[in-house]
């Protein structure tokens, strides 16, 4: 992914869209591919508030998926940084490895492996 660009909103047009009376917002947009981006959003105001997110199967849990080169590496990288192991790689198809792990801030995320044709992803 390459950053397309970072800012910070306080702005009563942000406050709107994001459904809050104020907001401040630091905001990231990355280049996935052509015609795909995707959008971080870290929220300074209002105060980011803890939840339980240490199981995928309750209603509103969510994860990203990514496409990586070397799953092991990358879980490896992720955990050097903070983030957490949750389960061995496993190679769920011939070509196809998968496994889940939560970065730092516990946000789940699934690293896929495929060695494969890129129409034939999932």
């Amino acid at each position: 992914m390459s950053l397309i660009r970072s800012y910070r909103t306080d702005s009563p047009l942000a406050a709107q869209v994001l459904g809050y009376e104020a907001v401040d917002v630091k905001v990231a947009l990355l280049q996935i591919s052509e015609g795909a981006v995707l959008e971080l959003l870290q929220y300074v105001e209002p105060n980011t508030v803890a939840r339980q997110i240490t199981e995928r199967h309750i209603i509103g849990s969510a994860h990203l998926a990514l496409l990586v080169d070397d799953v092991a590496a990358t879980l490896d990288r992720l955990v050097e940084w903070g983030g957490t192991r949750r389960n061995d790689p496993a190679e769920t198809e011939p070509g196809k490895i998968l496994t889940y792990a939560q970065d730092p801030d516990g946000n789940w995320l699934e690293f896929a492996q495929i060695n494969r044709s890129k129409t034939d992803l999932y």
